[in-house]
């Protein structure tokens, strides 16, 4: 987690240093391509020195939507932090170079890098590419007039002869040949670069390419970036002090696709997105598995509480007591046998 809150902080930094050398104009018309630099510098404003990073540069059309071109480069920082590259020169991804219609005009540039110099790229933003560029469109395009060649020797005077009948209107010749190249310009001055002071210390001196952080202000409990301009010793915050401080306002990324609706039926996932896409899973729902052995017997509960006294009965008069009947004695009857006469 701390590596990669390092790597954003580089990337936040190399945003600052790409948009400022970009709209500064150091992008020279090629034949084949136009030229990038930007400034690299890490979290701590520090050069990124003779380091490898990777770019993938697409361009995209007037409707801020279709990219008409995209390619790849991977390039070294030199002593400086500087990158350079030309676009157009790289490994092609999207579209060809050369089928790119600079006519339309409104031609932008969106920005990706990866610092390690892999393909984990994270957008720097997106610029529209101002006059240099097209000065490209004009040397390929099939509409470019030619030099004019060479007048030919004057001949002689002929008779005037009868006007004749307007003839129609011929077709356009060919375009002349292109000329030649023309010899390359000197190298321009190196940009400049920017400073982080940390956060803003009032009575402190700073001076242009200074930047610090401080309350924004359109929204001042949060900090934002403000740029010097100039030489001068802040007394007001800079959110108040227009004169001396520039803020920096980074460009909004896309806006993502949240989830408009999710639905789970009979063990499948149906999750519908506010882009308008539908994605469903495969059967989330598993077997079913073997049943248990049964558990061993818990333990005595506690005793519960006494219950409620019962409600009270009536009164029942109790049954006379019966009167004991003593059975006659039984009569026993003797008969006397008398013995048989002889």
């Amino acid at each position: 987690m701390k590596k990669m809150w390092k790597i954003r902080q580089w990337i936040a930094t190399a945003v600052v240093a790409g948009a400022m050398v970009f709209a500064s104009d150091v992008v020279n018309a090629q034949t084949d391509g136009f030229t990038y630099q930007a400034v690299v510098r890490n979290a701590q404003g520090e050069l990124v020195s003779s380091s490898q990073v990777q770019l993938r540069l697409t361009l995209i059309a007037a409707d801020g939507k279709t990219e008409v071109y995209q390619e790849t480069q991977k390039t070294t920082t030199n002593a400086y932090g500087v990158l350079s590259v030309t676009v157009g020169a790289g490994t092609p991804v999207k579209g060809e170079f050369a089928k790119v219609n600079w006519s339309e005009g409104n031609i932008s540039m969106k920005i990706e890098i990866d610092p390690a110099g892999g393909t984990e790229y994270t957008n720097l933003g997106t610029t529209q590419l101002q006059k240099v560029p097209y000065a490209y469109f004009a040397t390929t395009s099939t509409t470019s007039k030619g030099d004019k060649g060479d007048q030919g020797e004057k001949g002689e005077r002929g008779d005037k002869g009868e006007k004749g009948d307007q003839g129609e209107k011929g077709e356009q010749g060919d375009p002349g040949p292109q000329g030649p190249k023309g010899a390359k310009g000197d190298k321009g001055d190196p940009g400049t670069g920017l400073t982080n002071r940390g956060a803003w210390v009032n009575g402190t001196q700073y001076k242009t390419g200074d930047y610090v952080f401080a309350a924004s202000a359109t929204n001042p409990s949060a900090n934002t970036m403000w740029i010097a301009e100039g030489e001068f010793t802040s007394a007001k915050e800079p959110k108040d002090d227009a004169a001396n401080w520039v803020e920096f306002t980074a460009p909004a990324g896309e806006a993502g696709a949240g989830i408009a609706n999710a639905v789970f039926n009979d063990g499948i996932l149906t999750i519908t997105t506010t882009d308008g896409n539908t994605y469903v899973s495969g059967n989330l729902k598993g077997e079913r598995g073997e049943k248990g052995e049964k558990g061993d017997t818990g333990e005595q509960g506690l005793k519960g509480d006494k219950g409620d006294t019962g409600a009270k009965g009536e009164r029942v008069k109790p049954a006379r007591k019966a009167t004991r009947v003593t059975p006659a004695r039984k009569e026993t009857r003797v008969t006397k046998v008398m013995p048989e006469q002889a």
